[in-house]
């Protein structure tokens, strides 16, 4: 990558919803390190915005952030892990679920047509 933030950065993804499909539309940078604000922030955020949240990226999350991540705000929320690896940045996407625990469940990723407007 070629921008490589020293601590851990995360950010918001604003998208839609189709059925169990996640359109992601943009990427808003968020902060550094772990310092998430509270469900109630993030909802206020999210209300701002349409109720267009539909996840969360990470580059090189720390784990303090992922914790944070699982718990109920999050649930059914996109997660997107970006690391950088010789070939590219490396994206790993999750959704957090839960049954009887939160995880983060891997999903498959797919880009959409290039120049086209969703």
């Amino acid at each position: 990558m070629l921008l490589r933030p020293k601590p851990s950065a995360w950010g918001l993804l604003i998208g839609h919803r189709r059925g169990h499909r996640v359109f992601v539309e943009r990427f808003l940078p968020g902060g550094a390190g772990a310092g998430l604000p509270e469900p109630e922030r993030l909802d206020e955020i999210d209300r701002g915005l349409g109720r267009r949240l539909v996840g969360f990226y990470a580059i090189r999350p720390a784990a303090a952030l992922e914790r944070k991540l699982l718990a109920p705000y999050f649930c059914g929320r996109l997660f997107l892990d970006i690391r950088s690896a010789k070939s590219g940045p490396l994206i790993k996407p999750y959704v957090v679920r839960f049954d009887r625990v939160f995880s983060f469940d891997p999903v498959g990723l797919m880009a959409g047509p290039k120049g086209r407007e969703p």
